[in-house]
């Protein structure tokens, strides 16, 4: 199993050895962004993490039960249809605990 806190040390090493891979930074992972919803509207992105209070996730499964419409429900439309490739909704415990079964049955996957 790897220590990840060893360090390498750079004593001794020529200028030629520096330029190896090892010693330069690598991005494993394109910038992630933090935008509201309101500034992501019209965009289209790989992947999307949606975050709510319970207020708010509840005011969206009451709407969509009811077949309502409300302001917090298009909030939540608009956020989760950014998503090119992937969606991870994040709820809030006290919320998912009562709305679970919704969740699933609207075609959700639990992780």
């Amino acid at each position: 199993m790897p220590n990840f806190r060893q360090k390498i040390r750079k004593n001794g090493l020529s200028s030629n050895q520096l330029e190896l891979p090892l010693f330069q930074n690598e991005s494993l992972f394109s910038s992630i962004r933090q935008e509201t919803i309101h500034k992501v509207k019209g965009e289209s992105i790989d992947a999307v993490l949606v975050l709510g209070s319970t207020t708010f996730w509840n005011s969206v499964a009451k709407a969509v039960a009811k077949e309502e419409s409300c302001e917090d429900r298009r909030l939540a439309y608009v956020a989760m249809n950014r998503a090119r490739n992937l969606l991870v909704v994040s709820l809030p415990a006290p919320h998912f605990e009562k709305h679970a079964k919704n969740w699933i049955k609207w075609g959700f996957t639990v992780l």
